[in-house]
Parts: structure tokens; sequence; C-alpha cells
């Protein structure tokens, strides 16, 4: 899309949609541009639709990402793949003399990080949970701008 015409190109990927002639790439292109122009809730749409439509896995799974990364921004939580208060599996644990504030994640190895590495990007690297330091979207926050 270049030189940001984002409303032109939505009107010409409507016409198709109107037309009969849209697939679901047409609309994942409209969604993008939706959302570039911040309406949303219409880049939402489009994005469900891919994901609830598109005949490839692909094109699904990008409709997906789509919306996720969409609906996270709009509530200020990172689409990063770090550590969230959100997240399921934090859990206290009763051995080691740890605070009872503390709250933990275990991974697949065994490892544990606490609530100290909210913000941390933990990647498997051979078979081992690693921290790959803070996330690069929102600095080690969990927390972005929510878009308005």
């Amino acid at each position: 899309m270049a030189a940001h015409k984002y409303a032109e190109a939505a009107k010409m990927f409507e016409s198709f949609i109107a037309a009969g002639t849209a697939n679901s790439k047409t609309r994942l292109y409209l969604g993008t541009c939706y959302q570039y122009l911040k309406h949303y809730d219409k880049a939402l749409a489009q994005y469900d639709y891919v994901t609830n439509h598109a005949s490839l896995i692909s094109i699904k799974r990008q409709g997906q990402s789509a919306a996720h990364t969409l609906r996270c921004l709009r509530a200020g939580i990172c689409p990063g793949q770090c550590l969230k208060p959100s997240d399921p599996g934090w859990h206290h644990m009763t051995v080691g003399g740890h605070p009872p504030t503390d709250i933990w994640m275990t991974f697949a190895d065994g490892t544990s990080y606490s609530q100290n590495h909210m913000g941390h990007i933990i990647r498997m690297v051979n078979g081992h949970a690693v921290d790959q330091g803070a996330c690069p979207i929102c600095g080690g926050t969990g927390r972005v701008e929510p878009l308005k």
C-alpha cells in the first residue's frame, strides 16, 4: 500500500466485496487498511471474517494473529510473547522458602520464573526455558499505550 493511501485502498477492497469477487486475502488487506485508518471495529470484523471463513489455514492464522494483536493493543496489553499477569499458569511455590506473595510460572523443563520476570520473553532453547530479556515491544512492562 504505497504512499499510505489506505482510504483509497479500502474503497477498492470494499468494491471487490460488493461485487462478490473478494477472497480472504482481500478482507485481510481491508482489515489492515481499516486498522491504519483507526477504524478498529471494522478491522476486527474483517480479521474475524478471515479467521472464520478462509479456506487456507495459513490465511486463517494471519486473521487470528491480526485480530489478537489489535485486541491486545486496544486493551493496552503488549501483543508480544512476553510474560504477562494475565497468562495462565501462574502459581505460588510452597517449597524453597519463597515469600507467599511471589508467584511463579513453571515451564516444560521445570524451570520457574517469578513475577520479577514479567515483561521478559522466555523461550525454549535446546529444551531449556531461557530468559531472553525484556520484550522489545513493551520494554519489559507487559503494557503498551492503548489504541484510541
